[in-house]
């Protein structure tokens, strides 16, 4: 038989467990998940990620794309490559770092711009944030953008 002390330690356990498995599933951070991980939003972030997705403007447009990897270390730098099918390659340098409550990547370019001479800088949206999958959502040269990708 249990004892009395026992069952109140069970019962205050299931207790709090039934309080913070609502809040838990309310808090997620980005809309399509995850809801909870043990790394770090920036220790997800760095990776060598590749597109299995890209749409513009709400158009599928990766058969369109030869390239587009985005490479983010540690070190918070960021390459990114992108080639449309027969078309040359562009490579942008920028530095990368988590903004708005880790909600968004603010990508500044280390280039200034070849027209106004600006050193430019985007925000993407985060959608989903895993190890192994981010989805950006962003606005670049006038079109809008969401991407997937992976490892």
């Amino acid at each position: 038989m249990k004892s009395a002390y026992l069952l109140k330690v069970q019962f205050f356990l299931g207790l709090a467990l039934l309080m913070i498995l609502p809040w838990m599933s309310s808090c997620r951070k980005y809309p399509d998940g995850p809801t909870f991980s043990l790394q770090s939003r920036e220790a997800r972030v760095v990776n060598d990620w590749k597109a299995t997705s890209i749409s513009r403007n709400t158009i599928n447009e990766t058969s369109q794309f030869s390239t587009f990897r985005m490479k983010f270390d540690d070190s918070k730098n960021l390459l990114w490559e992108m080639q449309k099918a027969g078309g040359a390659l562009e490579t942008y340098n920028a530095t990368w770092e988590l903004f708005r409550v880790d909600q968004e990547i603010k990508i500044t370019m280390l280039d200034p711009d070849p027209v106004s001479g600006d050193i430019l800088s985007y925000n993407f949206d985060i959608r989903k944030l895993e190890s192994s999958e981010i989805w950006l959502h962003f606005f670049w040269e006038g079109d809008e953008y969401d991407v997937q990708l992976g490892e």
